[in-house]
């Protein structure tokens, strides 16, 4: 495989272009990759935008995604209307949240660009959704431990769970050989999103106030 890791290096170090790299070049499983990052972030649009049409914009455009990873493809015209739907929302009143309003930006990005995965066959784009969905785990981390260093952060348990799910995906998908086995695929999809639900209970839980009671969160340890 084309696991571009160093002996022994840990997960958690692997860039998006590492990670991507585990699947040998080929377009459609890194559109698959591409797809499970920008699922585990749709759940922030289905819970935390002002509109409802937010989380509905992105789970249309990543439902025809996940149609055509499974060969079910709408068309290259209907995922470039998808794509130009969410580039519409970034700036848009409808996801302004104060503070949290990158999640939101990440989340539709991530679409977009699994999108453009799945529909061009783009390595880079794939990249991007990888790249975009580390960025969202590093906020939510620094979120919860404000005051450790970067380093520190990049080390947390977040970060690390994070590299492995993207790692865990990747090794799978490339293990098809090329194939995309329905059951296989509605099942990394079905877990991604699972893993989003946890991921919105955690942004909220870090987002409170100091004073306020940290429960949510307060069994995450450091190290």
């Amino acid at each position: 495989m084309g696991d571009t890791a160093g002996p022994g290096e840990p997960d958690h170090r692997l860039s998006p272009s590492d990670i991507v790299g585990i699947l040998d070049g080929q377009p459609a499983a890194a559109a698959v990759l591409a797809l499970c990052c920008a699922e585990r972030l749709s759940a922030i649009t289905e819970h935390m935008a002002r509109s409802p049409s937010v989380g509905a914009t992105v789970r249309a455009g990543l439902d025809l995604g996940w149609a055509a990873a499974a060969g079910r493809g709408p068309g290259r015209g209907a995922i470039g209307r998808a794509i130009s739907d969410l580039d519409h929302l970034l700036g848009s009143p409808d996801i302004e949240i104060g503070q949290l309003h990158f999640y939101l930006d990440d989340a539709i990005s991530a679409a977009g660009y699994a999108l453009e995965a799945a529909r061009d066959g783009s390595l880079a784009a794939a990249r991007n959704a990888v790249a975009q969905c580390e960025d969202t785990y590093f906020q939510l981390a620094a979120s919860i431990w404000p005051l450790i260093g970067l380093e520190a952060q990049l080390e947390s348990p977040i970060m690390r769970e994070e590299a492995a799910r993207q790692v865990r995906d990747a090794r799978a998908i490339a293990a098809w050989g090329g194939a995309v086995p329905a059951p296989s695929l509605a099942a990394l999809r079905r877990a991604a999103h699972a893993d989003g639900e946890v991921l919105v209970t955690l942004i909220r839980g870090g987002a409170r106030q100091p004073s306020e009671d940290p429960a949510p969160i307060e069994q995450l340890t450091l190290f």
